[in-house]
């Protein structure tokens, strides 16, 4: 009996990893390309695939970071900007630095 259950396993497996399969080397060659070729995608080809997918995903995730730090915290150094070289003017004017 168990035998017959490890061989049903097996067989699930079996299809459901050449379905997945069949899936990438689609989309890694495209439909049209697929017919002509029907094993011309080897592992390495996925595995770099995979890995610059994941590095792009990666640098635009950084750029969003740095779009968002920025937009967030350069008003509120512009306004310190200002504030400084207003109290600069108002130091060689001969003001006290308090007073507007």
């Amino acid at each position: 009996m168990m035998a017959i259950i490890g061989f049903i396993v097996a067989l699930i497996l079996f299809k459901h990893f050449s379905r997945r399969l069949k899936h990438y080397r689609q989309v890694s060659l495209g439909e049209e390309v697929m017919d002509e070729m029907p094993y011309a995608t080897s592992w390495h080809q996925e595995w770099e695939r995979h890995w610059a997918a994941k590095f792009r995903r990666q640098a635009e995730w950084r750029q969003w970071c740095v779009d968002h730090h920025h937009a967030r915290y350069e008003p509120r150094r512009r306004r310190r900007r200002r504030e400084r070289e207003e109290a600069e003017l108002r130091r060689a004017d001969g003001a006290p630095a308090g007073t507007a």
